[in-house]
């Protein structure tokens, strides 16, 4: 369903056409399902530019220190290499601008980007819930002369829930630091309805909406082991989904005794949790979601490390599902085979590969709600805290028991 199609509706209802209490219950309910697919798809079409665009960015940063390193530029490849780790571990550009001209330039058309993603979803939004709002007053209006008042309240709550989901208007600011900005939460609009988005790109939906709608990324459910840290009876149910887009480059050096052939590649993991409790009255407020990735030496065994861990507080949370789609995590890995001369070869492997995941639930006092790994390796692997990572919170999740003591 599109703006054209809601607009072919609009105006066969301005033609005049008498409608009964039946018949104008039937065309606000169309209008109501014409005008959430049209917000829904403005809303799917920018996370999935915002999920995409990282990836580019990363192959962009690896082509420029290749040519700083074609050029013999030392001090070039090491500044583009400190930006390929900043960004790895937190994958926003805000407040970024760096002294090297070509990756400064880099950054400023990624930055341009961005903002014109959210310039375009912001004005189409709000271009369309104008008109949609002008004519549920047109029709309020129309029913209400006619005395049809039960099709008339109806509009009239129609034009509440809109403008009550309408984001709030942010004043302009001064953009903080890319370390500020990962520790600040999100800027949240007056209606507890609406999708959260943080800065690295993280979405939380509002309790009981249904999982974002991603087009050509397909997530596949994986099996959770609670840890030793877990309590043993709990009211938390937490499911997790993957997705994983890879990216690789290849090149070819002439040495001086031979050529070396390399293949860098970039796995971007993309992960889904579901999350909610699991007894009827069960509720809390200001959790907070920790989920750490994992990686193995790309070349060889190895026991496996923590990569990085992405910190996100919940609001809210009850029975109804909500669900956390985090920003994309790069893993990386690079293949170099040299031939000599001699026809003798060496083959080496550098970076990581991705192993696993471990999942933990906090309450307002630091206290383990659920924890729980995709892989048994992880369950002895050690934690370190991140609990400053987000301010303390109030309110602990009520129906939780109190965990057994000498756990």
């Amino acid at each position: 369903m599109n703006m054209t199609r809601l607009w072919c509706i609009v105006l066969v209802a301005c033609s005049g056409v008498a409608f009964a209490a039946t018949d104008g219950q039937d065309l606000l309910d169309q209008y109501r399902k014409i005008y959430d697919a049209s917000v829904t798809q403005y809303e799917t079409d920018y996370r999935m530019a915002a999920q995409a665009w990282p990836i580019d960015y990363i192959r962009d940063l690896k082509a420029l220190q290749t040519e700083q390193q074609s050029d013999g530029n030392l001090d070039g490849w090491e500044r583009v290499n400190k930006e390929l780790t900043r960004f790895r571990a937190e994958p926003t550009l805000a407040g970024i601008r760096s002294s090297l001209p070509e990756l400064r330039s880099i950054q400023d058309t990624y930055r341009s980007n961005i903002e014109k993603f959210e310039n375009e979803k912001r004005t189409k939004t709000e271009d369309l819930t104008e008109k949609y709002v002008a004519r549920l007053e047109a029709l309020q209006r129309d029913w209400t002369k006619d005395a049809k008042f039960d099709i008339a309240f109806a509009a009239r709550d129609e034009i509440k829930r809109v403008e009550a989901n309408r984001p709030a208007t942010v004043e302009a600011e001064v953009e903080p630091s890319a370390s500020e900005a990962s520790k600040q939460t999100p800027k949240r609009s007056a209606s507890s309805t609406e999708t959260i988005t943080h800065r690295d790109g993280t979405t939380v939906t509002p309790p009981g909406a249904p999982p974002p709608d991603k087009d050509g990324i397909r997530f596949s459910q994986k099996r959770l082991t609670t840890t030793d840290r877990s309590p043993w009876s709990t009211v938390i149910a937490i499911k997790l989904w993957d997705a994983s887009e890879t990216a690789k480059s290849s090149f070819e050096k002439d040495r001086f005794r031979g050529v070396v052939d390399a293949e860098s590649k970039t796995d971007m993991r993309l992960a889904r949790i579901g999350l909610q409790t699991t007894k009827s009255g069960s509720s809390g407020r200001d959790a907070r979601l920790q989920v750490e990735y994992y990686a193995k030496p790309a070349g060889g065994s190895g026991s496996p490390r923590r990569v990085t861990t992405k910190t996100v507080p919940i609001s809210y949370l009850d029975t109804r599902l909500i669900y956390i789609d985090l920003a994309p995590v790069a893993i990386e890995s690079l293949s170099r085979t040299a031939t000599t001369d001699w026809n003798r070869t060496h083959s080496r492997t550098d970076g990581d590969k991705f192993y696993g995941y471990k999942v933990t639930l906090l309450d307002a006092n630091n206290q383990v709600l659920y924890e729980a790994v995709t892989e048994s390796a992880l369950r002895e692997a050690a934690t370190e805290s991140e609990h400053n990572l987000v301010p303390r919170m109030k309110g602990p999740i009520k129906g939780s028991p109190r965990r057994r003591l000498g756990r």
